[in-house]
């Protein structure tokens, strides 16, 4: 055994959200777990999409950790949130031993019943990105509740989204801080898509980001996955 934990009821539902969150980014969910902390990660396959969630010890009702410092492996997504079907869950705890490559869950519910699961660990590397934010001239920051509020503008079969970040100059400060804006990204490569409604904001960078600083002279843009 190399590493063990317990969730119980008021950390199942906040584990969960976590696990869906990190499935939209990729079918592999990628664990590392030290002594003070467990970090979960997923990357998508083009490597230009990367969540982590990191969980201290403290969130879990047991969290244990065997004859190492450090244990990775990687599982498949769907295979965790299976854990999570079953209704009135009250505790569920995971043990994963890298020597044998497999991870096992106890799933107890309120009515007494246990559910058991096995399965396997696969064969792929712990990875870990790294920004280093002084380099980068834009920093948008943001609440993820106000950006769902803004993204819930949007289309819900709209599959990309275009951000444009502008310096704050005179004009824009004078016109409101309105110095983002958000477009529908449409592809012209692809066809039939005159007809496509097209969504446009403009944003207040003071009201809707935590904060918003942008040292070029130029506009940038990024377009992204809404998913």
């Amino acid at each position: 055994m190399s590493l063990q934990f317990t969730l119980g009821r008021s950390q199942v539902k906040h584990f969960k959200t976590a696990l869906q969150t990190l499935n939209k980014i990729g079918g592999e969910l990628l664990i590392e777990a030290t002594p003070g902390q467990l970090i979960l990660r997923s990357i998508n396959t083009a490597k230009s999409a990367f969540l982590s969630v990191t969980y201290f010890s403290r969130f879990f009702e047991s969290y244990d950790i065997f004859d190492t410092e450090c244990v990775q492996s990687v599982v498949l997504s769907k295979n965790v949130l299976a854990l999570f079907r079953s209704f009135k869950i009250s505790q569920i705890v995971v043990a994963l031993d890298t020597t044998t490559a497999r991870m096992q869950a106890n799933v107890h519910n309120e009515e007494g019943l246990v559910k058991r699961y096995v399965f396997n660990c696969l064969d792929g590397e712990v990875l870990q990105a790294n920004v280093d934010r002084d380099t980068c001239p834009i920093v948008v920051v943001a609440e993820a509740s106000e950006l769902d509020k803004l993204l819930s503008s949007f289309q819900h079969t709209l599959e990309e989204i275009t951000l444009i970040a502008n310096p704050l100059s005179a004009a824009s400060v004078a016109n409101g801080h309105k110095a983002c804006e958000l477009r529908s990204f449409v592809d012209p490569l692809k066809g039939g898509q005159e007809s496509a409604l097209q969504t446009s904001m403009t944003l207040d960078t003071r009201s809707v980001f935590t904060s918003y600083s942008h040292a070029s002279h130029e506009a940038a843009d990024v377009t992204f996955n809404v998913r």
